[in-house]
């Protein structure tokens, strides 16, 4: 089955992620990054998405895009 990447909505990556694995039932790729980041001179640890605004997920385009860019979030397949 072909891979496709989802492009988000701003900072929605992990909001369409859960929604497509449990409403759509599809495996979702959706790559985090951990790091240290100085904020009000102190470090912290923060997450996020590896390919800002970018998921995959493999499905079957014909079948499934309306239901896909139906969803909140997704911005276009």
């Amino acid at each position: 089955m072909p891979w496709f990447a989802l492009h988000t909505a701003p900072r929605q990556e992990n909001k369409v992620a859960s929604l497509l694995q449990r409403d759509v039932q599809i495996e979702v790729f959706a790559p985090r990054i951990r790091f240290r980041r100085m904020r009000v001179g102190q470090p912290i640890w923060t997450t996020e998405a590896l390919f800002p605004g970018y998921l995959f997920a493999p499905f079957e385009y014909l079948e499934r895009r309306r239901q896909i860019n139906a969803l909140p979030g997704v911005a276009s397949v």
